[in-house]
């Protein structure tokens, strides 16, 4: 019986930083990498969504989503379908079930005051993807997400917030890029 010996390939192996780069053959130079951050954004956007600030409460969630649903996808442009976390209460889990299956997201609850609104703030300044994106969409008109949108508008991102009119906080609307609204609830109520 015959041996093959092998010849193993010469690997640079590059010391590693906090940053995972990956092991490189030795005829490969690296690339350079920019200082810009706004060149290490990817060209999405992603959306994070307040379901119950925009359907007016949590009792009214189960009602109205598809609504809204949809209102934010014509506002939208109806473009690829961007990443998505919703954020609510336990109280929706158990009264609008069909959500987690009518709206493809990733879902973040939160309990007590404002507790999905603090789920939502988590995942927005500590989700990889929402930080490499170059547009965040805050479905909500909540200030509380006023300083994580300046937060990630010091990150280079472009902040877009889409809300009720009656439910749009003054300082959330003056650091956003761009505000869209959505149709009022005093409308809908009016016309039923």
């Amino acid at each position: 019986m015959q041996t093959t010996t092998y010849q193993p390939v010469q690997i640079d192996r590059v010391r590693r930083s906090k940053r995972r780069e990956p092991l490189r053959l030795a005829s490969c130079p690296a690339l350079p990498r920019s200082t810009d951050r706004r060149d290490r954004l990817v060209a999405r956007r992603m959306l994070f969504v307040d379901i119950e600030n925009l359907c007016g409460g949590s009792e009214q969630v189960a009602e109205r989503y598809r609504d809204v649903q949809g209102e934010i996808a014509t506002l939208l442009d109806n473009g690829p379908v961007a990443p998505t976390v919703i954020g609510h209460g336990p109280l929706v889990a158990w009264q609008a079930p069909n959500l987690r299956f009518d709206w493809p997201a990733r879902f973040v609850t939160g309990h007590g005051i404002d507790g999905a609104d603090l789920a939502l703030v988590d995942a927005m300044l500590n989700e990889p993807m929402a930080q490499r994106s170059a547009e965040v969409v805050i479905a909500s008109g909540d200030g509380i997400f006023t300083e994580c949108a300046l937060r990630l508008k010091e990150r280079g991102i472009r902040v877009i917030v889409v809300s009720r009119p009656e439910a749009l906080a003054a300082r959330l609307a003056a650091v956003a890029d761009e505000t869209m609204m959505l149709e009022s609830l005093a409308v809908e109520q009016a016309v039923a």
